[in-house]
């Protein structure tokens, strides 16, 4: 998932050290806009950046990456289920294969009414979706298309989706907080008609489909359905805007990530490390596990 944010102020990268929080700090010349993705899962995660650099917590395994070789504007990153490689998605829809993922297909030839904001995985590691920020969702592998919003006179642009354990349906949330659902994906709730302090930009499912959670830019959390609150980041002087939250194998924890690569853990979520203190080439653009 990913969403356009703005940069942040070193005094704030400090508090959130002697805290202890990471933070990554940019180095010289970064755009002063980032974006940030994520997904994740227990005992390891993915970082990545926006140029396809991918760095490794826990007991993740380094299955390479981009390392510039190709001009990539990457928007999310998603894992096979059992850690064995994962994919990255540019904006334009490009698919990157590292490790042992499979390429299923990709938007990059396609005339797509937006950019790719969404990358996420099948259960079964034989496919994976694609959504857009117009609403838009792409299904290559095994991976079944329910439906879309790209007709739909949106008000705000998607930033996230949601995807039931089966396959069977997925939901779509956008930065006013406003939900949709297609196929087997039952409706829980939303933030839609609601007055918010910051964009939502991002969600994820309980493993049943029996809720979710929205996360929104200044850490707030907000549980529907069967989808446990365990804590947020809105209380904090963040250094970085939240960009993705990605909930434990259990559901009963989740990560947050920012923009600057720190990782804020919930629950029963372990800790395994952010980039914080590092001075990174390209901003951090997403979490997997």
């Amino acid at each position: 998932m990913r969403t356009r944010l703005t940069t942040w102020s070193a005094s704030v990268v400090a508090l959130l050290a002697l805290l202890g929080v990471g933070a990554a700090v940019l180095g010289p010349g970064d755009d002063t806009t980032t974006a940030v993705a994520a997904a994740g899962g227990e005992g390891r995660y993915w970082l990545t950046t926006t140029d396809g650099t991918v760095l490794t917590f826990g007991d993740a395994a380094d299955h390479d990456d981009l390392d510039g070789r190709a001009p990539a504007d990457i928007a999310d990153i998603a894992a096979r289920p059992d850690g064995d490689g994962y994919w990255l998605a540019d904006v334009d829809g490009t698919v990157y294969v590292l490790g042992e993922a499979d390429f299923h297909g990709s938007a990059a030839a396609t005339t797509l009414g937006g950019q790719v904001t969404d990358l996420t995985a099948t259960t079964s590691g034989e496919g994976y979706w694609l959504a857009t920020d117009a609403g838009e969702v792409l299904a290559y592998g095994d991976a079944v298309d329910h439906g879309d919003a790209a007709a739909l006179p949106l008000v705000e642009p998607i930033v996230g989706m949601g995807v039931t354990a089966d396959g069977g349906g997925y939901w779509l949330v956008a930065s006013d907080g406003g939900l949709f659902s297609y196929g087997s994906a039952r409706f829980h709730g939303s933030l839609g008609g609601t007055r918010l302090v910051a964009p939502i930009v991002g969600m994820a499912a309980t493993d049943d489909g029996g809720g979710y959670w929205l996360v929104a830019s200044d850490g707030g959390v907000f549980a529907f359905g069967n989808a446990a609150y365990h804590g947020s980041a809105a209380e904090l002087r963040l250094a970085a805007p939240i960009a993705g939250i990605v909930p434990t194998p259990s559901n009963d924890g989740y990560w947050l990530v920012a923009v600057d690569g720190g990782v804020f853990a919930y629950g029963d979520a372990p800790f395994l490390g952010s980039t914080g203190g590092t001075v990174l080439e390209s901003p951090v653009v997403g979490l997997a596990s």
